[in-house]
């Protein structure tokens, strides 16, 4: 995931991952003597929590385009006169 903040400032190498309480964003990290840190990170619960849900809505959004395509292009298939001898 990359996030465009304001246009300003950009973070790269985001992930959606599914958690055992649902999808959440895991931050760009980087591996120190005690494990993995996080690089960029909200600082308030607040903002973390409009992170995730952005990020949330915007995948459940890709899928349901993705699916109606899908759909789409089945209903299609299925329309198409088929010739048989």
């Amino acid at each position: 995931l990359t996030f465009d903040v304001n246009g300003c400032f950009a973070i790269r190498g985001a992930k959606l991952v599914q958690g055992k309480n649902g999808p959440f964003v895991s931050m760009p990290q980087r591996q120190t003597k005690d494990g993995y840190q996080e690089v960029v990170f909200p600082i308030t619960k607040e903002m973390r929590d409009v992170v995730n849900n952005m990020a949330v809505s915007a995948y459940q959004l890709a899928m349901q385009e993705m699916t109606q395509k899908m759909t789409d292009a089945q209903n299609t298939a299925s329309s198409v006169p088929t010739m048989s001898m």
